[in-house]
């Protein structure tokens, strides 16, 4: 008998035979933006409990998926300023404004880091800078003037 017959004959797998490569579809490139936006939503959670660390892990993934996220770069601005990483603070607060220099919290947040740095004028730049944008009803406006009546050098 051969071995054909004995069922001992193998043959060579062919690429042909291999079923092709899933392609990549939309589902997939929009996990990619559903988990930076899931990123950035545990990072606002971890904010709150004011877990610093952690959601700065949060932050740089979600920066890492998305780039042009003025929002997650503010928030890592917010972060390392809470974590007094005033250097990368302001890098990221910066980058968030260069995104959209219109950015309430971004805008708010660099007066906030002003004040921090003992430079209460530039903090009073970005006041003005507010009242433009959303004049001296909206929140951000309001918690930087408080925060600037309450400064003592």
């Amino acid at each position: 008998a051969s071995l054909f017959s004995l069922g001992l004959f193998i043959s060579p797998v062919n690429a042909a035979d291999e079923p092709p490569a899933p392609a990549a579809t939309k589902e997939s490139t929009t996990k990619t933006k559903e988990s930076a936006e899931g990123l950035l939503a545990s990072a606002r959670k971890l904010i709150d409990k004011k877990k610093w660390a952690q959601a700065k892990k949060d932050l740089i993934k979600a920066d890492k998926l998305n780039s042009k996220n003025a929002d997650v770069k503010n928030l890592l601005g917010y972060v390392t300023r809470n974590m007094n990483d005033t250097k990368s603070s302001m890098k990221y607060y910066q980058a968030a404004l260069k995104l959209d220099p219109n950015h309430l919290g971004a805008n708010e947040y660099l007066g906030e880091l002003y004040l921090k740095l003992k430079q209460p004028d530039k903090a009073k730049a970005q006041l003005a800078k507010l009242e433009k944008i959303c004049g001296k009803n909206c929140a951000e406006y309001k918690d930087l003037a408080n925060d600037i009546g309450k400064y003592k050098k």
